[in-house]
């Protein structure tokens, strides 16, 4: 027999824990059934200046010309 899929969303789930508990946290995790890799992720921002963007240009200039460049000799010509 399989597991028993949650009719209550892992976000909602989420939402359930509590830091003042005597239980620990990764009990908490395993009764509720969350991953503990997802309570302490943090998704990854975008660039939000000017200048991450420009060094992406140039690096895709790079590549463009020079496909056959790896990522050390493509960081060697960004310098």
């Amino acid at each position: 027999m399989g597991k028993l899929k949650s009719s209550v969303s892992s976000k909602s789930r989420k939402e359930l824990l509590e830091t003042g508990l005597e239980i620990s946290k990764n009990t908490q995790l395993k009764l509720l059934s969350i991953p503990k890799s997802s309570i302490y992720y943090k998704a990854v921002v975008p660039f939000s200046s000017d200048t991450g963007q420009e060094i992406l240009n140039v690096i895709d200039k790079i590549y463009t010309k020079y496909p056959y460049y790896g990522h050390r000799r493509v960081h060697k010509t960004v310098r």
